[in-house]
């Protein structure tokens, strides 16, 4: 009689990694789109989420795209999560602030996340639904929180000057300055005349980039958010310089992509300058 053999197999569902955050992402950051929040390990504490402030975990990472998944929302009886798509770049190296694309695209009255049942599952294609970034203006930015001093930047050459200002409601004029400290735009409205602006603004330049003849500049002024102004903290100047005088437009928190050095939208304004 021939020997039997038994052979037990077991089987065990393969698990991907869990999704963390690398090191350099680690710390507490302020954003143009999102806030404030603290990077930990494996979760994102606070965005701003449909009114609240919810912490989302990280769910899926393929590459630079991080798919996150908040805590579990309540109103009434019924439970739901939200999902969004971050596609975080590195910017020339810096430790200390970062480009980021909420790739999510806009869903009705939720913007750029995608609300789930609690027992969902989704895959990237189903958060990441923006597959390209096309327009070199619309990103978003982030700032480690006290790293001002290293991630400020030479404002462009193109806006290196001192320039007399014209705008709306600006009847007389201000002053730009870009001399004195070749990092800050140091706007002076204190001889506008008007009632609209007053006093001085000094936004720090923290990066740039130009298509065309077009130059984008991310601005960030530290101080406390005052509700009357809504530059601070983030906000964009498009600007083209020509030989005697230069266009540009200021908008709050990121660029516009329709936004150009003589287009905007309210509650931005545009600036001759000359």
């Amino acid at each position: 009689m021939l020997p039997v053999f038994f052979l037990i197999l077991t089987f065990s569902k393969c698990l991907d990694a869990a999704c963390t955050f690398p090191s350099t992402l680690i710390g507490s950051w302020q954003s143009s789109t999102l806030g404030s929040f603290t990077i930990n390990s494996t979760s994102i504490s606070t965005i701003p989420y449909e009114g609240g402030q919810y912490t989302f975990e990280c769910y899926l990472q393929n590459a630079n795209r991080y798919v996150i998944k908040s805590e579990v929302i309540r109103s009434g009886l019924l439970e739901s999560v939200a999902y969004t798509c971050l596609d975080i770049q590195s910017v020339s190296g810096s430790t200390d602030k970062l480009l980021y694309y909420q790739v999510t695209a806009e869903v009705s009255g939720k913007g750029r996340f995608v609300p789930a049942a609690v027992s969902s599952v989704p895959v990237e294609s189903d958060v990441c639904t923006e597959t390209s970034v096309v327009q070199p203006g619309a990103y978003s930015f982030l700032i480690k929180d006290g790293s001002l001093s290293t991630a400020k930047i030479k404002c462009p050459d193109g806006l290196v000057s001192e320039f007399n200002v014209t705008l709306s409601n600006c009847p007389d004029g201000a002053h730009l300055d870009v001399c004195t400290d070749n990092t800050i735009m140091d706007f002076n409205f204190s001889t506008c005349g008007g009632s609209t602006y007053s006093g001085e603004v000094k936004y720090t330049c923290v990066y740039s980039s130009e298509s065309g003849n077009l130059t984008y500049v991310t601005l960030y002024n530290s101080a406390a958010s005052v509700p009357s102004n809504p530059f601070i903290p983030f906000s964009c100047v498009v600007f083209t310089a020509g030989d005697n005088d230069t266009t540009l437009t200021h908008n709050p928190g990121d660029c516009l992509a329709t936004q150009t050095d003589t287009v905007i939208t309210s509650p931005g304004f545009a600036y001759g300058a000359n």
